[in-house]
């Protein structure tokens, strides 16, 4: 490869490094396996699991009548060993000792998160937690989500960060009196801009073509 050709391909490499992301909403959504499915490392970019008394279990997919979308919620397993607990609380919480409580970690840092509640009855209650790779709090948010019977009102709990910092949430109801259905996960991936990509693939097939031509 002459200097001139492995200046070009450095520059291509160079703009598809250095261009600017662009934020695309990935869902995280029960409904798209089946019902009993353990989920927990199902979705690329995030890993699901259970915190309970301060140790981590499955998170999976069930048929929930208080879903907020489709047919099936988070749920969790009961203690007799059932796919059978669609309800997440919390017990005077502290990170790693409360439970049934969802938690959600990000392969890559975000600065977008929302979910779904929904509850039981209309004195339920919602709480996410969002935190930074050094478990520092950065924000909580929570609100009533009493509504019609059977189950209350779906509401949608969403913060959005001023960078991209938030390693991890944990959602859940508020105590076992008022536990929460949760469903319909969303957050922010960057990703690197399409076109840069394209860029880096044209230099790069030309170049291959102009080598075949001089050969």
């Amino acid at each position: 490869m002459t200097n001139i050709l492995r200046a070009t391909v450095t520059a291509l490499c160079l703009a598809f490094l250095a261009s600017p992301a662009q934020a695309v909403l990935v869902t995280i959504e029960p409904d798209d396996f089946a019902d009993g499915t353990d989920i927990s490392h199902a979705f690329a970019g995030v890993t699901l699991s259970t915190v309970t008394g301060g140790s981590s279990g499955a998170v999976f997919s069930r048929t929930d009548a208080a879903a907020t979308t489709g047919a099936r919620t988070f749920a969790n397993l009961a203690t007799d060993g059932q796919v059978d607990n669609l309800v997440w609380f919390e017990a005077g919480f502290v990170s790693g000792s409360a439970g049934p409580v969802l938690r959600v970690d990000f392969d890559t840092l975000t600065n977008f998160v929302a979910l779904d509640f929904a509850s039981q009855d209309s004195f339920d209650g919602a709480v996410l937690r969002l935190f930074d790779a050094a478990d520092q709090l950065i924000a909580e948010i929570s609100s009533s989500v009493g509504g019609a019977s059977p189950n209350g009102t779906p509401i949608t709990l969403m913060y959005t960060a001023p960078s991209l910092s938030i390693a991890y949430v944990t959602a859940s109801g508020p105590s076992a009196q008022d536990p929460a259905h949760l469903d319909n996960l969303r957050f922010n991936l960057e990703v690197a801009e399409p076109a840069s990509a394209l860029l880096l693939l044209s230099g790069l097939t030309a170049f291959g073509l102009s080598r075949r031509r001089r050969r």
